[in-house]
């Protein structure tokens, strides 16, 4: 698997294209993140939360700007951010059209299944991998 090391507006367009192709109905696009706990990390715990934090600012604006995604943006539907969780289960997982992994997550094989079954099932996944240890998502 080769991994690619892009700039913000890479992932930006990468991200439009992979939400391009979920189905257009009138609804949000619901984006679920995991409560990130970065422990460990040198920053603010709060700096790497994808609804808040400044790790994800562009990404996240980006998703927020009705230009990109909204009833006049280039995917008709909004974006809807929701309130983390601690544990992705198939509960956490329901209404959830996306799911944005961290870059230091732990990905167990509990987490591993949950990601693989959602999916199949037709969800979409955005995992941010740290560039600078070149690690892929094995799922």
């Amino acid at each position: 698997m080769r991994s690619l090391h892009k700039s913000p507006a890479t992932l930006i367009g990468v991200v439009l294209v992979l939400l391009a192709c979920l189905p257009a109905f009138a609804e949000p696009i619901n984006v679920l993140t995991v409560n990130e706990n970065a422990t460990g990390i040198y920053l603010p715990a709060d700096h790497f939360n994808f609804t808040t934090g400044a790790a994800y600012t562009v990404v996240r604006n980006e998703l927020l700007n009705p230009a990109n995604f909204g009833p006049s943006g280039v995917i008709s539907r909004s974006i809807s951010l929701l309130t983390p969780v601690d544990v992705i289960t198939p509960a956490a997982l329901t209404d959830v059209d996306v799911v944005v992994l961290a870059p230091w997550m732990n990905i167990t094989p509990v987490r591993r299944q949950h990601s693989v079954s959602f999916v199949q099932s037709g969800g979409g996944l955005l995992a941010a991998r740290q560039s600078t240890t070149r690690a892929t998502l094995q799922l």
